[in-house]
């Protein structure tokens, strides 16, 4: 609703998904943060250029989403060898947008399965090292994880056999 006025409401839904994905974690939630143009220029997720993430940002800045955060110091330029730099300026979201992100957060540590901690690395690279991979009946599964250890043993098994197809071909 807020974006509906703005020529660049999908850049900056956009961006602002981005900022709510990468900086809305609980410990992140208050603490300030960049938003380089020239970092996020041309970021597979985001697909903006330089201009466009500089304007969608200025349009979630005008809408409230992020708001700019005054140096503690109040100085705007921090001394370098070079001479003085424009320090970077950091946002923080929007007091009328935190509480929403505040439950969002909430609704998706809820949503979120507790995984259960594995001893080994990846099944894959452990075939390839020698140490085999065996799932004990005492761990507990979640949706899908059968299927999906089932399909990593049946690539292993096809990985294994183009390795020896390798080998002989290499030896022979």
């Amino acid at each position: 609703m807020a974006l509906s006025s703005f020529r660049n409401r999908e850049q900056a839904f956009a961006l602002a998904v981005f900022l709510g994905r990468f900086w809305t974690a609980p410990a992140r939630l208050e603490l300030g943060f960049p938003v380089d143009r020239r970092a996020l220029a041309d970021h597979p997720l985001l697909g903006l250029t330089e201009h466009q993430v500089r304007a969608a940002r200025d349009t979630l800045e005008a809408v409230g989403f992020i708001a700019r955060q005054e140096p503690e110091d109040g100085r705007h330029y921090q001394r370098t060898a070079d001479g003085p730099h424009r320090r970077p300026i950091i946002f923080r979201f929007g007091l009328d947008y935190l509480p929403a992100l505040v439950i969002a957060n909430k609704r998706t540590a809820a949503r979120r399965p507790v995984t259960p901690a594995r001893t080994s690395s990846s099944p894959i690279r452990n075939s390839l090292t020698g140490v085999s991979h065996k799932q004990t009946q005492a761990e507990p599964f979640l949706m899908g994880e059968k299927q999906h250890l089932a399909r990593v043993e049946e690539l292993e098994s096809k990985l294994d056999a183009a390795l020896a197809r390798w080998r002989r071909a290499i030896e022979g």
